[in-house]
């Protein structure tokens, strides 16, 4: 009987180091539903038409200065219709002494409520005066406390979701400056965490926006609104429900409009606008992002805008599956007088859906393998040592016509060299094709 050997191939046709064994699993011929990508995420304020949830005993506020403070000293929290907690670490905007001050000075002071203080809210107005310290020089002489005066003047709108004020520092001093003010604009949204979540199957879906909309209400909005700072790159990430407003009305043609402030990777406030019409299965619009008006900027003190089109659709559902097949791919040399041949076989062939057949095409010759055969040839003579571009299709077949069609797979598998590892096997899977 003469010598028969098979090897078994690695996945892309990648050899196993002289072991004498390689596989590619291959599930060739189903057909695979889109996919369909999604990014991103954002959160929304509908003007007038939109009423917060109900808001926690405690809420922590995200705060942004013009001119900037420093971050890492600012908070401001509401508990009910009390402030419960503000502080800022700011550099003044002018000293009386000395006069170039700012050239190389330090001076930085911490605002903050006095321990235990809350100031109530009036018609979501509020006013608060305490005492600024210097932030690196506490005590002076004989007891002195370096620093001066401020007052927070602002208001909390209704949903208690946006917070503007004005706060005013004067006659401050350390060791080196005196005289020490500054008039800043202050901003604050609810500190929220951005998260994304995946979209239902029925939503409207696109690489940044996804949405559900139903009897002229869109829900659970969610956006990756990117933007450019300066030179650059910025996003803002959104859940519109991790916002509070987990709703929007449209117009009876479609139409919404969404704005408000919202926090971008770096926990900076930008505005956002989101436009958009819904028209039977697809919608489309513009997301616009700006700084907030009052001399507010980035992290990097750049100004960041964007201006960007958007287009959705609802997900194609997927077709029905169609014939499939399962196996892997084995090479086996078989010799001819002092010489070799090389085929490519199929081995522990399975097949679904209806398939009968697996059409294999290698080097522009095709051969059908019966799905009633674990282990077929299914190629030609080919040459040691050369990569094929192999293609598969599972089909069901009736007297001798192809019924229906899988999905075409088309896969890279190299044939090994004939001073690779080959086992000897017992038998061959049929007669090798000539």
């Amino acid at each position: 009987m003469p010598v028969r050997e098979v090897i078994r191939l690695k996945c892309l046709g990648s050899e196993d180091d002289n072991s004498g064994l390689m596989t590619l699993n291959v599930r060739c011929c189903r057909r695979l539903p889109r996919m369909v990508a999604l990014l991103g995420l954002v959160g929304a304020i509908l003007l007038g038409a939109l009423t917060a949830t109900a808001r926690a005993a405690t809420v922590d506020f995200t705060g942004q200065f013009s001119p900037t403070s420093l971050p890492e000293g600012t908070s401001f929290s509401l508990d009910g219709d009390q402030v419960t907690s503000f502080s800022a670490m700011l550099r003044p905007t002018a000293c009386a002494s000395p006069s170039d001050w700012q050239s190389d000075s330090d001076a930085v002071f911490q605002l903050a409520l006095a321990p235990g203080a809350a100031v109530e809210l009036t018609n979501g107005s509020f006013s608060y005066t305490g005492s600024a310290t210097s932030a690196d020089y506490g005590g002076g002489s004989a007891g002195e406390s370096y620093g001066g005066q401020f007052t927070i003047a602002g208001k909390v709108n209704p949903a208690h979701t946006f917070v503007t004020a004005t706060v005013s520092l004067s006659n401050a001093q350390d060791p080196f400056v005196s005289g020490c003010s500054g008039s800043y604009s202050f901003i604050a949204i609810p500190t929220v965490t951005a998260t994304r979540t995946t979209p239902d199957k029925a939503a409207y879906q696109s690489q940044f926006l996804s949405f559900d909309y139903a009897d002229g209400v869109v829900r659970k909005l969610q956006v990756q609104a990117n933007f450019q700072c300066g030179q650059s790159v910025d996003s803002a990430t959104v859940n519109a429900t991790a916002y509070g407003y987990p709703t929007l009305q449209t117009t009876k043609s479609g139409v919404f409009r969404l704005q408000l402030y919202v926090l971008d990777e770096y926990q900076k406030l930008v505005s956002l606008t989101i436009t958009g019409r819904i028209t039977g299965k697809k919608a489309g619009g513009r997301i616009v992002v700006d700084e907030p008006p009052g001399g507010f900027t980035g992290v990097a003190g750049d100004n960041c805008s964007g201006n960007h089109g958007w287009t959705a659709s609802k997900p194609v559902p997927p077709p029905a599956p169609g014939p499939a097949a399962y196996f892997q791919w084995a090479a086996i040399r078989v010799p001819t007088g002092t010489t070799w041949r090389y085929y490519f076989a199929t081995n522990d062939l399975s097949c679904t859906d209806h398939a009968n057949e697996v059409l294999v095409t290698i080097a522009h010759r095709t051969i059908t393998v019966p799905c009633s055969k674990p282990a077929a040839f299914a190629s030609g003579p080919l040459t040691p040592s050369t990569a094929y571009s192999v293609r598969s299709q599972a089909v069901h077949a009736s007297h001798g016509r192809i019924v229906k069609r899988g999905a075409a797979v088309t896969v890279p598998v190299k044939m090994p060299g004939a001073g690779d590892l080959w086992t000897v096997i017992s038998n061959l899977p049929g007669t090798p094709p000539s």
